[in-house]
């Protein structure tokens, strides 16, 4: 019983005595390598911190879910099949938290573009802390993370904040998809 005891004890100490050592060990693969890829991460920081203060500037006096709230229609679990499943138009759904500056700057962005694609393309909206459950059912850990759906079966999926040329090249592409299929009804 001694034994047993002195050995906890002697692994205890041993477990003080290393922990300084490990913990240094640790720190050192936890810093940020040199050269340029330092300057790449300073450099994407930077654009982060930026897009979050023109986006907390540009809506002064607005609450975040304010942005666009003509254009995006607000998508829960009990709505889905009828916006999205039963759509009768491709529909982008944007992932979102308040938070999130790239989430206010995409969300400008398609508030700009909505009279070119507002009435050819639905565009819904899912805050992560009002819906959990549609962040979950998405696996979504990201944000902004947008899916695009088109007669009710996923067609696209982005993850991140995109140029906006490259989201038009997106809808466009999926509305020259489409039109085919429609004008042959």
């Amino acid at each position: 019983m001694l034994r047993k005891h002195l050995t906890k004890v002697t692994a205890l100490v041993a477990l003080a005595v290393m922990a300084p050592a490990v913990a240094g060990l640790l720190m050192a693969g936890c810093r940020r390598p040199k050269d340029d890829t330092a300057a790449q991460v300073q450099a994407a920081e930077t654009e982060s911190s930026q897009a979050t203060e023109q986006a907390e500037g540009d809506d002064k006096g607005k609450a975040t879910e304010e942005i666009g709230a003509d254009l995006f229609i607000p998508l829960t679990v009990d709505t889905f099949e009828e916006l999205v499943v039963d759509a009768d138009k491709p529909v982008v759904i944007i992932f979102s938290s308040r938070k999130c500056g790239y989430c206010k700057r995409t969300k400008k962005m398609i508030v700009e573009m909505g009279d070119e694609y507002g009435d050819a393309v639905g565009f819904l909206t899912v805050d992560k802390e009002t819906s959990p459950e549609l962040v979950m059912e998405f696996r979504v850990h990201n944000y902004p993370t947008v899916f695009v759906f088109s007669r009710g079966r996923q067609v696209d999926k982005w993850i991140g904040a995109i140029k906006e040329d490259e989201m038009r090249k997106r809808l466009d592409h999926l509305l020259g998809k489409r039109l085919p299929a429609e004008d042959a009804n």
